[in-house]
């Protein structure tokens, strides 16, 4: 949750502490390292041969916990390519921690070692941002070559929950996780998809101390429509109790509710309020017809006219500061729409959760960092809303946020006293036949050139599946363009003789289509041979992807959204001819699960004299498979590809 509140500040003052050494402060490597054996990976491009992760939290003095964090990293470079993305390794510099040490060296394949001193310790700055980072800069890497480095930050300490990846793309050995801290703080810990349980040390007197060491992980590669960096093996720790406090589960949701609440609902200052009830009061908001029109009120106006940054500048999360200046960050935004929401005395809860693709929320490790995105939902009519993702509007969250679960918070009140209860629920998604796309194809051949077709076609695109575009109608530069594209991308011989375009705003998203009706040519789906003539009908319903699965599958199926699709063509067949391979285009491919059919691809015909109509529907209705069920989904995926080759033959009578 990237909010400016202090969680723990009650627990952690007049605590004891400790005065001695930290455990980074007598870290280092070795001078002369030992004799690694490549011989073993003369058939890798790079293997990563040390992960250390050292974390020690420390007592400065009765008020101040601070966190040590040390990284040391050795990778074997065996390709021209990965010496060039190793040959800058980025450190963790920011203006809120200090860099106490920092080494780096490169040891060659026959032994020599090149130390980099601190003149390759370069500065980069970002000009947009501003924001400057530290990297080493190494040289003299060839085949074959390590390179070794480590660091060593000074930080306020994150200890509300934070995650450490243990697994990448990168075969990796010699793997280990310790976190150090005072006597009287113990930690909790969780680790995911398989990864070994951290220990504690029943050894160690003087402090705490947990660890994990592991001798190898096998890569994880990235695979399509899998949810990559959150099946990786990795692990969640957060403090859960002071002894001499005697306070437990310090970090809870029933905590984090409280400073949330306190943070979003505070009631704001009456000049604020006046400023609110004036806006809108110019939005018309009275006129409104339905508790959806006047939500969407509130939601138009912000989306349209409150500038979003990607900044935790108190200043941006300051209502007064906002209205005044149209900007505003994530917390910031979030917050007007609460504070509009509650002018209006429109129910709503606030929901935190996490991005499904990073961070499955879990519902039972409470840690703050699965609080790290916000949403709104409306009870009175089960629907949620995205207040900081520009392209989305009521009724369409951010599909990455959706189909996991949540912490729904609501306000209570008793008299003039108001308090936030949090409780953690399933954020449902969208139901598929609401994201969709519809193709209706009218062809009709030229009778001077029957390679020449003329067409009628009519697109409307809703829901999620034109989220990327009609949001944006009202301010896209190249809309004709945008436009033509929803009928071009058929094919890109088509041409556009004249084109009607409905609902090209972002008012309309979720509530009616985007549609595009235009009458076209094109020579791209007939070809004469002979005195027959080769009609590609399947390539009308656009290009479809076709999946092959050359390596077993090693990851669930993670969609983005339920979608459905449906075509229809229908083709005046020209005088004279008859089509011979009709049953060519009866394609059937379904899976059901648990008995319910969640995904098909079906295609059939009607003929009546000349005229051929043909109905192709494509469905999804969910958002995860098993890898064992990835072959049914490829399955189905490829039956609209085999559709999309299907060419009729025309002969002549």
């Amino acid at each position: 949750m990237k909010i400016s509140i202090s969680l723990l500040l009650c627990y952690i003052s007049f605590l004891s502490f400790s005065q001695e050494d930290t455990t980074f402060s007598s870290y280092k490597w070795e001078e002369k390292p030992s004799k690694i054996n490549t011989e073993e990976l003369t058939t890798k491009d790079i293997v990563q041969l040390k992960d250390k992760h050292l974390i020690e939290f420390k007592f400065l003095d009765a008020n101040t916990l601070i966190q040590y964090s040390l990284e040391h990293k050795m990778y074997w470079l065996n390709s021209d390519e990965e010496i060039e993305n190793y040959n800058k390794v980025y450190l963790p510099y920011s203006s809120s921690s200090a860099i106490l040490q920092s080494k780096a060296r490169v040891i060659k394949k026959d032994g020599t070692i090149i130390e980099l001193d601190d003149s390759k310790i370069m500065t980069a700055k970002n000009e947009e941002t501003g924001q400057e980072y530290k990297y080493f800069a190494f040289e003299g890497i060839e085949k074959g070559s390590i390179i070794d480095y480590y660091w060593v930050i000074k930080s306020l300490p994150r200890y509300s929950g934070s995650r450490i990846t243990l697994q990448s793309d990168i075969e990796k050995r010699d793997i280990d996780f310790d976190l150090y801290a005072p006597s009287n703080l113990l930690f909790e810990f969780k680790t995911y998809n398989g990864l070994d349980s951290v220990t504690y040390d029943t050894l160690s007197s003087e402090r705490q101390h947990w660890f994990l060491s592991i001798d190898q992980h096998l890569a994880l590669e990235d695979e399509t429509y899998s949810a990559y960096h959150a099946n990786k093996k990795f692990l969640i720790f957060k403090l859960d109790y002071n002894s001499v406090t005697n306070v437990r589960n310090i970090i809870s949701y029933v905590n984090s509710t409280k400073n949330i609440f306190a943070f979003f609902f505070k009631s704001p200052p009456k000049k604020v309020k006046k400023s609110i009830v004036k806006t809108l009061k110019n939005q018309d908001i009275k006129i409104a017809r339905d508790l959806n029109a006047q939500i969407r009120t509130i939601e138009d106006y912000i989306k349209n006219t409150i500038y979003l940054v990607d900044s935790y500048s108190p200043d941006l999360s300051d209502l007064s500061f906002i209205l005044s200046k149209r900007i505003s960050n994530k917390a910031g935004m979030t917050k007007l729409f609460i504070a509009m929401l509650n002018q209006q005395n429109i129910k709503h809860e606030l929901v935190l959760t996490s991005n499904r693709f990073d961070l499955k929320f879990d519902q039972e490790f409470e840690a703050n960092n699965f609080l790290d995105e916000y949403l709104i939902y409306f009870p009175d009519i089960d629907a949620f809303l995205s207040p900081t993702d520009l392209s989305s509007r009521l009724g369409f969250p951010t599909p990455e946020y959706s189909e996991c679960y949540g912490l729904f918070i609501k306000e209570v009140s008793v008299g003039d006293f108001s308090s936030g209860i949090g409780k953690v629920k399933y954020i449902k998604g969208v139901d598929y036949k609401k994201n969709f796309d519809n193709i209706l194809v009218d062809v009709d051949f030229d009778k001077e050139d029957l390679t020449t077709t003329n067409l009628k076609v009519d697109r409307s695109s809703g829901g999620y599946y034109i989220k990327w575009l009609q949001p944006f109608m009202h301010i896209l530069k190249e809309k004709d363009e945008a436009l033509d594209e929803q009928i071009t991308f058929i094919n890109e011989d088509i041409e556009i003789i004249s084109k009607t375009v409905y609902n090209d705003d972002a008012k309309f998203f979720g509530i009616e289509p985007l549609k595009v009706v235009a009458d076209a040519k094109s020579n791209a789906f007939v070809e004469k041979a002979g005195s027959n003539y080769l009609f590609k009908v399947g390539e009308l319903i656009g290009p479809q992807s076709e999946m092959y699965q050359e390596k077993e599958r090693t990851q669930p199926l993670e969609a983005y959204y339920r979608k459905n699709y449906h075509r229809v063509i229908t083709v005046n067949i020209p005088e004279g001819y008859t089509v011979k391979n009709l049953a060519d285009i009866n394609i059937n491919e379904n899976y059901l699960q648990n008995e319910t059919e969640i995904m098909k691809f079906e295609s059939s015909y009607t003929l009546e004299a000349n005229k051929l109509t043909i109905i192709a529907d494509e469905y999804y209705d969910f958002v995860r498979l098993s890898k064992e069920e990835f072959e049914e989904y490829r399955r189905v995926m490829n039956a609209a590809a085999d559709f999309n080759k299907v060419t009729l033959i025309m002969e002549k009578n």
